[in-house]
């Protein structure tokens, strides 16, 4: 199996708190000090150190911690689809069921990548301790059943509202233009949308100008540059946007 090996970030909190908000892609971590109170799609959870966090892409989630540390790493839906082949079938669409893991040998696997990756910087050792680490988790801690595909008319126009956010994320969006698409007025929308995705457009429309940015760091883009592509005022709103949702400067993501 030929896979690239993620980048694993680690990092401490105090007096830190996180506007609301989701990633594109998994969020794995390991939580390494302090006690990690959070938010997960409206439901408060609690995990400790040692504890494993698991978040998925779209999850809506909230840190309620100030002092915490984690180390942590964001595979894409295909990087960990491609484990499956070692569960014995394809599964797609993976979620896993539970935001918070109890379970030593786990957090033992976790501990070593991070060795093999930080100080003993062996990279056959690290894939291994990957890919067993990763096929635990979805073997032990994943829903794979195939989802009803039928949703409701009013799920389904608030759906193309949020498709049309990702493709004119860099423009001056209006509450009223967005609110058309679903055939609502613009406070019923507002309602709407809030009741579904426990955020307003405009958060959301963030969260998406975030997620690109974020993979514009990494094909290592001027800061300026990204601010203007993605539909920031400047370097500066982009600058604070990006530590309310992260925690930290967009140059430490990428350090």
């Amino acid at each position: 199996m030929d896979i690239a090996m993620p980048s694993l970030l680690e990092a401490s909190f105090e007096n830190k708190t996180f506007a609301p908000h989701f990633h594109d892609e998994y969020s794995i971590a390991l939580i390494t000090s302090g006690n990690h109170n959070f938010t997960c799609n409206k439901t408060e959870f609690h995990a400790s150190s040692g504890d494993i966090r698991l978040i998925n892409p779209g999850d809506i989630h909230v840190c309620k911690s100030k002092t915490w540390g984690y180390i942590t790493f964001t595979p894409d839906a295909n990087f960990v689809e491609t484990f499956s082949q070692s569960c014995q079938k394809e599964l797609h669409n993976i979620s896993f069921t539970n935001p918070v893991i109890h379970n030593k040998k786990l957090t033992k696997l976790f501990i070593d990548l991070n060795s093999a990756k930080k100080e003993w910087q062996d990279n056959l050792m690290a894939e291994n301790i990957l890919e067993e680490l990763i096929v635990n988790l979805i073997s032990s801690y994943s829903n794979n059943e195939i989802k009803n595909n039928q949703i409701s008319y009013s799920k389904k126009r608030l759906a193309e509202s949020i498709e049309y956010m990702q493709n004119h994320y860099n423009e001056n969006l209006t509450l009223e233009e967005l609110a058309k698409l679903t055939g609502l007025s613009k406070y019923h929308f507002l309602r709407k949308f809030k009741e579904q995705y426990n955020m307003t457009p405009h958060a959301y429309l963030l969260q998406i100008r975030i997620q690109n940015a974020k993979n514009m760091l990494r094909d290592k883009r001027t800061l300026t540059d990204i601010a203007f592509s993605c539909g920031f005022s400047d370097q500066s709103h982009f600058t604070r946007v990006f530590n309310k949702i992260f925690g930290m400067s967009p140059g430490k993501l990428i350090t």
